[in-house]
């Protein structure tokens, strides 16, 4: 058992690093990525009334386009897309599309899943293990 969780713990860890590119150890409490967002105002011009209490509402993810102003149209959010909406021409759109999950239904909402939320959960896994081979 000692030995499958611990590869399993690697995997995670494995999967992790290779889907960002991450050079130096992060400390505790460090993200991946800066945070990002918008406006409420910027946020109402785009999103229906019943999405500006949205846990997600005046966020961007760390896949939003990068170097974009851009604010998210929550309201067309599915399992695996997000619609994005450049502030600067607001003409132009940017779609995420994915070939897995990006967004989970949580609540009556399609929240996005986050990469940083992930690596403190694989971290906290990292913690208890070497906690547990300390006290053994």
């Amino acid at each position: 058992m000692k030995n499958f969780t611990l590869l399993f713990g690697l995997f995670l860890t494995t999967q992790i690093y290779s889907q960002i590119q991450q050079f130096d150890s992060p400390s505790s409490g460090s993200t991946f990525t800066k945070n990002r967002g918008y406006t409420a105002e910027q946020g109402r011009k785009y999103n229906m009334e019943n999405f500006y209490s949205h846990p997600d509402f005046g966020k961007l993810t760390f896949a939003a386009p990068y170097g974009k102003n851009v604010v998210e149209d929550i309201s067309k959010r599915t399992s695996n897309s997000r619609y994005y909406i450049d502030l600067d021409d607001p003409t132009f759109f940017y779609i995420e599309q994915s070939a897995g999950a990006i967004n989970t239904y949580v609540d009556g909402y399609w929240r996005a899943l986050d990469i940083n939320r992930a690596f403190n959960l694989v971290q906290q896994f990292w913690m208890l293990l070497l906690r547990k081979r300390k006290l053994n």
